[in-house]
């Protein structure tokens, strides 16, 4: 597998790694591909610590790292402190990921090592990504992309290790779940957590739960409309407990946030 082997020998060539690790399939399979080429003593994994992440993602990270042998480590980071970040702005992601890679670098730093990974691949690059300009800007690589390697070559390559990511549904962040203009609120971004957690204990998967305000709008897969409906009383009930008065069933399709 060409790609496989030219990751391999780009991270090889890198030597002493910090990977940011999100728990996604791209960030999980560089960690992974990282520990095998340069050993363990060479490659830290670390992950972000805020309101923003959902809880999910941080018990997997764990779970991940301690299965395939992963040094790893929570990082906190304070981008909800930058009323840049707050006033949620359409470039919100840049702010979020300027913090983020300026710890990340300050971790590097501290152990004497230059390089911190990223797992943006080629197909993350279309559309509006404030994000990346943040990577630039600070100095992170970002292997996937230098090698020209897209989404579905990601899963190939994990599927090849047989990694319990190579099928895992996307991520993102909390503050994604909240209006671009609608105030970034800490109380909100756990309101959103536990309502997400909530309808996937119920058995329905990847689940969005767009704020706002006292109305939680549920943003579904269609194939899984028919499951939210027959507990829409348990649902209703359940969210009304977190804060939401109002609870509704959006009858577009969940779409990948931008």
């Amino acid at each position: 597998m060409e790609s496989l082997q030219n990751l391999e020998q780009f991270i090889l060539g890198l030597g002493q790694v910090v990977v940011g690790l999100s728990g996604g399939v791209d960030s999980c399979l560089l960690a992974f591909v990282a520990r095998k080429m340069v050993g363990r003593d060479n490659v830290l994994a670390v992950t972000g610590d805020s309101a923003s992440v959902p809880s999910r993602d941080r018990e997997f990270v764990v779970k991940f790292c301690e299965e395939h042998d992963i040094p790893h480590q929570f990082m906190l980071t304070y981008e909800h402190n930058n009323p840049n970040y707050q006033s949620n702005p359409s470039n919100r992601c840049f702010f979020c990921k300027e913090e983020l890679y300026q710890r990340l670098n300050e971790i590097a730093h501290a152990r004497g090592w230059k390089n911190v990974l990223d797992g943006t691949n080629v197909s993350d690059l279309s559309g509006h990504r404030p994000g990346f300009e943040a990577l630039k800007k600070a100095g992170v690589i970002a292997p996937y992309v230098e090698l020209g390697i897209d989404k579905n070559r990601v899963r190939n390559i994990a599927k090849h290790f047989n990694l319990e990511v190579a099928d895992k549904a996307q991520s993102a962040c909390l503050a994604s779940r909240i209006p671009t203009g609608t105030p970034i609120d800490l109380e909100a971004l756990q309101k959103v957590d536990r309502a997400e957690n909530l309808l996937r204990d119920l058995g329905i998967l990847n689940p969005r739960v767009r704020f706002h305000g006292d109305l939680a709008r549920l943003e579904l897969k269609p194939e899984e409309w028919e499951n939210c409906f027959s507990k829409r009383e348990i649902i209703r009930k359940e969210l009304q407990t977190l804060g939401f008065k109002f609870v509704t069933l959006d009858l577009k399709a969940y779409e990948r946030e931008g």
